[in-house]
């Protein structure tokens, strides 16, 4: 039977594995056996605090553990030291993810199955391998691994679309930025904002520059540093090349090439893709455009909420 003594301001439990026995007979007896109770206590006390601090440091130990996340065609598994913490299942197809730098935020690429399907079909006509990647997608959601929660952008590309391809977070991966046909133009969000926020985070837009009053076409889109997006726009026959810096939120045409549409499209991309022809592109500011230079204030804008740009 457990029994409980009291020494000073402690109280000792002496269970199956931890009895002291009481002996009447003689008070040398007594002694050493209140001796050997006093020992046994002890060890006991000991025994349990070694035990009640092993509980928190493996507690602390499994919450120290590094976030894992498995994905597969359809589902996302959040594991953390061998253990399933979230498990979430989508419709559409998984075909690859961009994990962000610094926070617990992943972008997640799907296809729709009967896209995927025709994309497939077309590579096999071709000759080509299966498709996989950024290049099958047709959507674009954030994925929040701690909260399990999906954030959806409205981004979208066909077959004979590139938008996924573009460099998705800034370099201190505070923003996203990205390119959307439902949307239209640069779409950005404050990562921040998504693992607040979730679901209900807030999108903005680059205003489209207003050089030609038909509609254009973003084609290309870099990141410098991590508070600046550059991308080329055409219209009209002419491509342009715009700066938008966040401190300012202020958009700057650098540059314009008109001519036949692809040779100015590819004139635009070589001059994004290459840092130094870029870096020289930025330094010689907007007066060194070879159409005149402009700038617009204010021209991030807010989305209104599941209804696209203003």
């Amino acid at each position: 039977m457990a029994q409980s003594e009291r020494y000073g301001n402690m109280t000792i439990s002496h269970g199956a594995d931890c009895r002291c026995g009481r002996w009447d007979k003689g008070i040398m007896l007594k002694t050493v056996v209140a001796g050997i109770a006093l020992i046994a206590g002890a060890w006991c006390v000991a025994a349990q605090a070694r035990g009640s601090q092993d509980a928190p440091a493996a507690a602390q130990a499994s919450a120290d553990a590094e976030i894992t996340v498995e994905m597969s065609d359809h589902e996302i598994r959040v594991m953390r030291g061998g253990k399933q913490l979230h498990r979430h299942k989508f419709r559409n197809r998984v075909v690859g993810y961009d994990r962000n730098p610094v926070f617990p935020v992943y972008a997640i690429y799907l296809a729709k199955p009967a896209e995927y399907k025709e994309l497939v079909k077309m590579h096999k006509e071709s000759g080509e391998g299966e498709p996989s990647g950024k290049s099958a997608a047709s959507m674009l959601v954030f994925y929040d691994p701690m909260k399990n929660r999906v954030i959806e952008t409205n981004a979208s590309q066909g077959p004979d679309m590139t938008i996924f391809d573009f460099p998705l977070w800034s370099g201190d991966g505070k923003r996203a930025a990205f390119l959307s046909s439902a949307w239209g133009g640069v779409n950005v969000v404050n990562v921040e904002d998504i693992l607040r926020a979730g679901p209900d985070a807030d999108f903005y837009y680059i205003d489209k520059p207003q050089e030609c009053n038909s509609g254009g076409v973003f084609e290309d889109m870099r990141w410098r540093g991590s508070d600046i997006v550059v991308f080329a726009y055409s219209t009209c026959g002419v491509t342009f090349l715009y700066k938008f810096g966040f401190s300012d939120e202020t958009l700057i045409l650098l540059r314009g090439r008109s001519g036949p549409l692809s040779g100015s499209v590819d004139w635009a991309q070589e001059i994004l893709r290459s840092p130094l022809q870029l870096e020289r592109t930025l330094g010689s500011g907007p007066g060194h455009t070879d159409v005149g230079s402009k700038e617009y204030k204010g021209a991030l804008m807010k989305h209104k909420k599941h209804n696209g740009p203003k």
